[in-house]
């Protein structure tokens, strides 16, 4: 890869937010974090690299042969068995707590299971793969399908209170907003 140009579309490399950490692409199946490479026999998903917004940590997706689809964070292998990880790892704004959503075959039936500090949530219908942390990292809110209705879902990051459902009435779920206190 070359390292002297840089593509916000098809990146090859990356600098932490603090500025602290590097990594780059090495082939289709390889990364390097700060020198240390480490190879896979398939590549990597694509555009799954993340550095957490405090930039201490790092994650992305690859498909591990005979253990299935996983998310590795911070060099640790999350739980595997999955036949796709649906986009990237998400970070919370405290780098503390990582997110993504997975799919998986179940009796013919593929479900969705949205990955909360290595905990899976129960089945989900279609999600629109993108997660949004409050600015204080106490909840997170995705959208998604539920009972043909288009919702966003927020839920706490302790669990100490029940998922909140949203029904959008908006076209698109693709930006959410939070004022100071973390409401929407």
């Amino acid at each position: 890869y070359d390292l002297s140009t840089y593509d916000k579309k098809e990146p090859t490399f990356w600098v932490s937010p603090n500025g602290k950490h590097v990594a780059w692409l090495i082939g289709k199946n390889g990364i390097a974090i700060d020198g240390q490479v480490k190879e896979h026999e398939n590549r990597l998903s694509d555009k799954s690299f993340r550095f957490s917004p405090d930039g201490e940590h790092w994650g992305y997706a690859v498909y591990i042969e005979n253990k299935g689809a996983t998310v590795i964070v911070d060099g640790v292998e999350h739980k595997t068995g999955y036949n796709q990880i649906l986009y990237n790892p998400f970070f919370s704004p405290d780098g503390k707590h990582v997110a993504y959503f997975a799919s998986q075959y179940v009796g013919g039936d593929s479900h969705q299971y949205l990955v909360l500090n290595g905990k899976e949530s129960e089945p989900l219908d279609d999600t629109n793969r993108t997660i949004y942390f409050t600015p204080d990292s106490k909840k997170l809110m995705f959208g998604m399908e539920l009972n043909k209705k288009e919702i966003f879902r927020t839920v706490t990051i302790d669990g100490s209170q029940p998922p909140v459902d949203l029904v959008l009435k908006a076209l698109t779920s693709n930006f959410v907003f939070f004022g100071p206190g973390g409401q929407i």
